[in-house]
């Protein structure tokens, strides 16, 4: 790890930059995720509820990834 395998986790934990070597993940933003759900449940009455939002991850880079060996 990593230049022949490249390890990639989920939901950054503190753990994950503790490690060695640091894992490579994946950040969800529940705060964010927790206020778009609220918003498309909590309509204002007249207007159409949302049907779907997104929110985007945010991959944070540590040195479980790096690119192959030639």
């Amino acid at each position: 790890i990593p230049r022949q395998l490249s390890i990639i986790g989920y939901d950054d934990s503190p753990l994950a930059s503790r490690l060695w070597p640091s894992l490579t993940s994946v950040r969800r933003h529940t705060r964010d995720t927790g206020r778009t759900a609220a918003a498309m449940l909590i309509q204002p009455d007249g207007q159409a509820v949302m049907q779907h939002a997104s929110v985007r991850p945010h991959l944070i880079v540590r040195d479980s990834c790096q690119p192959p060996e030639d």
